[in-house]
């Protein structure tokens, strides 16, 4: 049996696992079932938080291969069964206390929304954490779940009164578990292996660490902790084995990129598919079991800062089946808008210009189901919009037709890129209307104000639709479309009003055959281009681009004078128009009048040879008329696409990334011309293939790209990340959604502020009276001024880091202009904030105390305290710590807030030496009066030692030996009171004072007076009585005036009486008869 006496017991075991893991604690909204408090993701699964304890899930995605040829290649009928092997355990606290609260500590920022199916199961704002606590899990007994640097951390808290051998863990639904000759706790299930290794136990004494042997103890699938060695129970215990996960298996958490956007404050947008089962369900008891993998991937948003640095919500959007994100864009409110294909009938739908699911054909959109994204139902095109902090899905609604809308499949002869199939464009018109660019197989997609109403074949036709900013209303659909297989992959506006859309046909006579459409095609697979008229959506104009061989078009963009520019693909030989840089390559660029009358530019670039090296992906012409242009190639675009691949493309010398492994991303800028190639850079990992799942991503007019990658696939983190980035590492042993912002102005100006040791790069605080470094990071600036907004300005051409302290708190707003007037805007400006920031801290006032008490210290404004004494002896972290020092102490304190800004105090505790009080008395009694009391100070007395006596009557004295004279009988309490300074000791007795009288005659004559002999005493009375003689004639111990001489003649007797705790009183006594 252990023996705490009132001491804290912590059992401590810290979970190490994956090191590309990253662990999410969140809380239950609804989203689960209610009861559980919380879900965390792990390595391979994730726990469940009940109040009776946990469930942990591990799940079997390995047979997914995703983006491999050999799952392109592989049929329907050889893939199998699409079940997905699974297996949940039971961690279950034996008579815990049912009450427990348990209750998430430290929230992260980011806030977890869930949109599936039913309105009425939709959860927003879930908040994330670091840590979990089981309140009184066991009486004076918590537990807590914590994660910490890429691990987790569990523990008990043994609190005084708490008894640890209540900790019991009933382990259920394991294959199998048992300890292993080291020591080892294995717990196997059909899909993993999690093996905690044997405990390390010890206690930290006076600063030392101290082993206290411990074993697992299992018995039973009952988990317990024996101690071997005895320990300090006033002493923290800690017992802390590793939990290591081993899966068999991929992860729940392998997610795909697919397209990305921006806002105005340059938050970036990341959307994907993430796998259904890691979102809403979870196992239905514990064991082995199987699940369906049908469809079982929704769309995934994750809004990042502008630095990347933090996720500021995640939001998922599904149903019963799979859905794709294929593009997106922000309004004017910053609410993001999501265009994308669902297969889902239960797909979320609000403020809908259609909540009816229409589907179509089972579709294998990317070839088989072995890569698990296919859709059941056939697909509708969905558009959902998102409140700006992602927590209200504020309308969204189907459009579509009896068969499949917005997707193509592996094979069909538009799908030249991996990724073809879930191309699309979304974009908001200057009155707030929202432009759909898509395609669809059926012939009853809805139409209105078309141009053209109906489905040109039995194929796909690209398609083009507007809804009203609510989503509510259609304001128009038309086919685009000829006799062959037709899509629309882009669209624009221009400053009149104009729709500019285009895409990739097979079709001889798209726009079915209308008179402004050219009716002249290339042959092959042609790229297409179309002007409508934005009021009345009657066609303008239109052509074929291509060559013989070949051509797509999949991005339009246009400059601020309305100049048209296209970018795509070509194999053939593609017409050359001016002074271009290149024109060599698969890929290529115009520029046409904004009436597209007039070629005004035209090349090829890439690679040297005609075949495609790319897959585009974002396009932007800025306000200064530079193209930037962004787009991946490599072994996922292998057969059966079109292949390609990122070696020998051309950069330039100032290249981010000057090497590639030909499965990369590549970026370039060119001028409006196409004469000059101003910037080009790979980007990507040299072990992964990176690669988009299809879907748009975009730049804003600045030159940033904001975009989604689908990044190391395989388990690897070899894409590219910048220095505290939400994540640094692929977080799934598949494929992760990454995410990057690229900036590929020519001049842009930047700053970075630092710590003087340039170790916190981007801090935004400092504490007074610390410097700050300001960093110049700025691109192709030649002048620089800074106005540092205290009224300092440096006018420099130099880059160098410098150092500056302001001279008072406050919040000041740093300026730098970089100037380069030979670019097209001359200066680009940029700003930060930083405060400096004079802690609020308070600290006790030195104290002086009683020897032998205690004091509280006491320190405020911090998050972390330490307090030490001079002589090191006393150590503390708590913010109040109880000192009880024997001699005068001095204790230093340090302060930390929680923006790392500390301080030092110091507080002088003095001792006030003790009083010794002690005194002595005794009591003069006679036979015939009250008692005199003698007393006398026999304390050890010091220099400023002070005195006084409390008689007990109200009467004080301060001499120190003296006789007193008591007015009544009484007991009365005598204190001696010693005083130095403010403390006070005191010593008491309680004295009884009395009168004694004994009589000298009495006459026992029965008339009622002086009968008996009678003593008049306090106390008891032992009496003796004897004749003249010398006979004893009377005894009694206990005399209760009860002798009255009857037996004995009248005379002279002597008595002798002893009266208790008083005196003895002897003397004669006449009898008279």
């Amino acid at each position: 049996m252990l023996s705490f006496k009132g001491c804290t017991l912590i059992f401590l075991l810290s979970i190490s696992v994956l090191a590309h893991a990253q662990i999410k604690l969140i809380e239950n909204k609804g989203q689960y079932p209610e009861q559980f408090e919380f879900v965390g993701n792990i390595p391979g699964g994730r726990v469940f938080f009940s109040k009776s304890g946990l469930m942990y899930e591990f799940t079997d995605f390995d047979y997914h291969k995703h983006h491999t040829n050999d799952a392109i290649e592989q049929s329907l009928d050889e893939s199998g069964s699409n079940m997905v092997n699974g297996h949940a355990y039971n961690w279950s606290f034996i008579n815990a206390n049912p009450y427990t609260t348990v209750t998430g500590y430290q929230p992260e920022p980011t806030l977890h929304s869930y949109f599936f199916g039913d309105k009425s199961n939709w959860v927003s704002g879930a908040r994330e954490f670091n840590e979990i606590v089981f309140q009184d899990i066991y009486a004076e007994i918590d537990y807590r779940y914590a994660k910490t640097e890429g691990t987790i951390r569990y523990d008990f808290i043994v609190h005084p009164n708490g008894t640890p051998e209540d900790i019991r863990i009933a382990l259920g639904g394991l294959s199998e578990s048992f300890i292993d000759g080291s020591g080892n706790l294995n717990l196997i299930t059909s899909v993993s292996k999690v093996v905690e290794t044997k405990p390390y136990t010890y206690q930290i004494i006076d600063g030392q660490k101290v082993e206290v042997r411990s074993l697992f103890h299992l018995e039973n699938n009952i988990l317990s902790f024996d101690l071997i060695d005895k320990y300090d129970p006033c002493y923290d215990l800690i017992i802390d084995p590793t939990l290591i996960f081993s899966t068999y298996s991929g992860s729940t958490a392998d997610n795909w990129g697919n397209t990305a956007t921006f806002d105005s404050n340059s938050n970036l947008y990341s959307g994907g598919i993430t796998n259904h089962y890691s979102g809403g369900n979870f196992p239905a008891s514990s064991g082995a079991y199987q699940i369906s993998s049908a469809g079982f991937w929704d769309v995934a948003i994750i809004k990042y800062d502008s630095l990347g640095q933090n996720a500021l919500y995640a939001t998922y959007l599904g149903g019963e089946h799979s859905e794709v994100p294929q593009s997106m864009v922000v309004n004017g409110n910053n609410e993001l808008l999501i265009m994308g294909v669902t297969s889902s009938t239960s797909f979320p739908t609000n403020n809908a210009f259609s909540s009816t699911f229409n589907g179509g054909e089972k579709s294998l959109a990317f070839g088989s189901e072995g890569d698990n994204l296919f859709f059941e139902n056939g697909t509708d095109i969905f558009i959902s919009k998102l409140s700006a902090d992602g927590q209200n899905l504020l309308s969204s609604t189907f459009i579509g037709g009896s068969d499949n809308d917005g997707l193509m499949s592996v094979g069909d002869p538009l799908t030249a890129n991996y990724g073809d199939q879930s191309r699309g464009d979304i974009f908001i018109r200057s009155n707030g209307n929202v432009l759909v660019a898509s395609k669809t197989l059926s012939s009853d997609f809805p139409v209105l104000n078309a141009l053209q109403p109906f489905n040109a074949s039995d194929t796909t036709d690209a398609v083009l639709f507007e809804l009203s900013p609510d989503l509510n209303t259609l304001n128009f659909s038309s086919y685009f479309g000829g006799t062959d297989m037709d899509a629309a992959y882009t669209v624009k506006e221009s400053s009149t009003g104009k729709i500019i859309f285009g895409g990739g046909t097979q079709s001889s006579n798209i726009a079915n055959n209308h008179t402004n459409f050219s009716s002249t095609s290339f042959g092959n697979i042609d790229g297409w281009l179309a002007i409508i008229d934005g009021t009345t959506y009657a066609l303008d104009t239109g052509f074929y681009i291509g060559t013989g061989q070949y051509d797509q078009l999949y991005f339009v963009d246009l400059d601020i004078d309305d100049n048209i520019y296209t970018y795509g693909q070509s194999a053939g030989s593609f017409p050359v128009v001016g002074g271009v840089f290149t024109s060599g390559g698969g890929q290529f660029i115009q520029k046409w009048n904004s009436d597209l009358t007039t070629l005004i530019a035209s090349t090829k670039f890439g690679a040297p040879g005609d075949a495609p090296d790319i897959s585009p992906t974002a396009f932007l012409v800025n306000d200064c008329d530079n193209i930037y242009i962004s787009g991946w190639g490599g072994g996922t675009n292998g057969t059966p696409y079109i292949g390609g691949g990122t070696t020998n493309m051309p950069i330039t010398n100032d290249a981010f990334q000057s090497v590639t492994s030909g499965s990369d991303f590549y970026l370039m800028t060119i001028s409006s011309d196409l004469s000059s190639l101003l910037y080009a850079t790979y980007l990507g990992g040299n072990q992964s293939n990176t690669h988009v799942d299809g879907g748009t991503s975009r730049f804003d007019k600045r030159g940033f790209v904001y975009h989604a990658v689908c990044a190391g696939c395989g388990g690897v983190s070899d894409f590219p990340t910048t220095e505290g980035a939400w994540s640094n590492t692929n977080n799934s042993p598949n494929c992760n959604n990454a995410a990057f912002k690229f900036d590929l102005a020519t001049l842009r100006a930047r700053i970075r502020t630092n710590s003087i040791t340039l170790d916190k790069p981007g801090i935004e605080n400092i504490c007074f009276p610390d410097e700050i470094a300001f960093q110049n990071l700025s691109i192709g600036g030649v002048d620089y001024e800074w106005d540092l907004g205290d009224g300092t300005f440096i006018n420099t051409s130099d880059t160098a880091t410098f150092f500056h302290q302001y001279k008072r708190a406050g919040f000041y707003r740093v300026t730098l202009k970089a100037i380069d007037p030979t670019t097209c805007i001359g200066e680009d400006i940029t700003s930060v904030n930083v405060r400096v920031n004079t802690p609020a801290f308070t600290v006790i006032d030195n104290q002086a105390i009683c020897e032998g008490s205690s004091i509280e210290l006491n320190a405020n404004g911090g998050v972390n305290y330490f307090w030490i004494s001079r002589d090191a002896t006393f150590q503390s972290e708590e913010k109040s710590p109880e000192v009880s020092p024997e001699a005068t102490t001095v204790y230093n304190v340090t302060i930390t807030d929680d923006l790392g800004c500390n301080a030092t105090d110091t507080v002088r505790v003095e001792v006030v030496p003790s009083v010794d009080v002690d005194f002595d008395y005794q009591k003069e009694t006679d036979c015939f009066s009250r008692s005199v009391l003698g007393l006398k100070n026999t304390s050890e007395m010091n220099e400023g030692d002070v005195y006084q006596w409390s008689l007990g009557d109200g009467n004080t004295s301060d001499l120190e030996e003296f006789l007193y004279n008591y007015q009544e009988d009484g007991t009365y309490e005598v204190k001696l009171i010693g005083r130095k300074e403010f403390c006070v000791y005191e010593k008491s007795e309680l004295i009884d004072i009395s009168t004694i009288k004994v009589p000298n005659v009495f006459t026992p004559n029965d008339d009622g007076d002086n009968d008996v002999f009678e003593i008049v005493s306090g106390t008891q009375v032992d009496l003796k009585v004897y004749n003249r003689w010398g006979r004893l004639v009377y005894e009694n111990e206990d005399y209760q005036d009860t002798w009255d001489g009857a037996t004995e003649p009248a005379g002279l007797y002597y008595f002798e009486a002893i009266i208790t705790d008083e005196t003895t009183c002897k003397g004669w006594v006449h009898l008279l008869k």
